[in-house]
């Protein structure tokens, strides 16, 4: 397991004290993904205080696991449905902070 991030340049979107409560469980569903089979790709909410993130763990090789897996956190951001009018929350894909690498 390769630590990515640096303290010292996070994007906006994350706090380093944010950060630090995340790791711990962020790493926890990271080891269990690349562990694990199936999906290539997985997004898991994750959340300190009332704030809202998208843990995004992905197999580059497409579910098997032999190759370079990685995890990212993104933030989120608050909208409405379409379909239903309902409050509803969805990634912000152009931020990103890269937590953790494997192989």
């Amino acid at each position: 397991m390769k630590k990515e991030y640096d303290y010292d340049n996070l994007p906006d979107f994350i706090t380093k004290d944010e950060l630090t409560e995340l790791l711990p469980k962020a790493l926890e569903e990271f080891e269990d993904f690349v562990r694990g089979e199936g999906d290539e790709e997985e997004y898991l909410e994750m959340w300190v205080g009332d704030k809202a993130f998208d843990l995004n763990v992905w197999d580059e090789e497409g579910g098997d696991r032999s190759g370079r897996c990685s995890a990212s956190l993104y933030p989120t951001f608050e909208t409405i449905r379409s379909d239903t009018g309902e409050p509803w929350r969805e990634t912000d894909g152009e931020q990103w902070v890269t937590l953790f690498s494997w192989r």
